[in-house]
């Protein structure tokens, strides 16, 4: 389910766009295929798995119906699909504790984040990806219904609402010097994957390095040019949907400036999403182990950049096919 919607987004986004009605068909079939079984014996057992993986699968269902309702498909959709998607979403923004305890509700952490709440740790104030992943699923469906011009549920008004407050934030989000962005720089600081991130490599007797800036690691983030779109999809007007075309400008620049580095005629992405090299996640899953310099750059062919539409970011996946 986790690994899924990383490596069939691209070759989904691509049938559509050239109107492969053959492999849209296999989609339509792959997705008809799921909601028979997940409302049915559940033999493939969907609904044991964990809250990311289902989140990170109904992101993939939700872009498949509004490329599917945008490119003349709709009858494809499953008639289940739109609500086993929002219900679980939803139960999530609503219903569900947020992470590390710190609210009653994963809305209510997004609202005090907002607010400017401080917690006893830096990370406990991260809107993560779980968080990211149910925005981006609502203002999908949003979209659909307006596609299809049906009505929907208040929540997802609510969803557009709150992508637009976290990321007009002024405290959320910072501009760098090259017409850049970054994504609350600092969260993760005190987080044990980035314990050791101020450390510039691995090194024998390598100690824990806490380093007070640190952003997100360019790994997690190659989610966000689509979770962007999402989110500027459902967006109420013109106004705010212009904030998401500027940090998805300003995302490529990031990209563009800092994260992508050529490194002996090799394309390759730095940990951090400031253009930094560190050590991030050490001894997480084997004692000793960790990623550090370019480790981070198979995400980069996941293909996900792409949605950017940066002649720099596309010219660099050129090079790479060539190699």
């Amino acid at each position: 389910m986790y690994d899924a919607c990383h490596y069939l987004m691209v070759p989904m986004h691509y049938a559509f766009y050239n109107n492969d009605v053959k492999t849209i068909k296999l989609f339509a079939d792959f997705f008809s295929r799921f909601v028979n079984d997940v409302t049915g014996d559940d033999l493939y057992q969907f609904q044991q798995g964990g809250t990311l993986n289902k989140l990170h699968f109904f992101y993939l269902c939700t872009q498949y119906m509004n490329l599917s309702a945008t490119h003349g498909y709709d009858s494809h959709i499953p008639n289940a699909l739109p609500a086993l998607a929002q219900n679980f979403a939803e139960n999530y923004l609503l219903h569900t504790r947020a992470n590390w305890g710190t609210e009653q509700t994963v809305i209510t952490h997004m609202q005090c984040v907002i607010n400017g709440k401080v917690y006893d740790a830096n990370y406990k104030s991260a809107i993560e990806d779980l968080d990211q992943f149910t925005l981006a699923i609502l203002c999908d469906l949003k979209y659909l219904y307006l596609v299809r011009r049906e009505s929907y549920a208040p929540v997802l008004d609510t969803a557009a609402d709150l992508a637009y407050q976290i990321f007009s934030s002024p405290t959320l989000n910072q501009e760098t010097e090259k017409g850049g962005w970054l994504f609350q720089p600092g969260c993760w600081s005190d987080h044990p994957d980035y314990a050791y991130a101020g450390n510039p490599t691995i090194f024998e007797g390598i100690e824990p390095l806490i380093r007070a800036d640190v952003p997100w690691d360019s790994s997690h983030f190659h989610r966000f040019p689509l979770f962007l779109n999402s989110w500027q999809s459902a967006q109420p007007n013109k106004e705010r949907q212009a904030l998401f075309q500027l940090r998805k400008e300003q995302l490529a620049n990031q990209m563009a400036e800092y994260v992508l580095q050529n490194i002996d005629g090799r394309w390759l992405t730095t940990t951090f999403m400031d253009g930094t090299n560190g050590v991030y996640r050490y001894s997480y899953n084997t004692e000793g182990v960790g990623l550090d310099g370019y480790d981070l750059s198979g995400t980069f062919l996941f293909g996900w950049w792409a949605f950017l539409h940066n002649e720099h970011i596309a010219q660099c996946y050129r090079d790479i096919l060539k190699t």
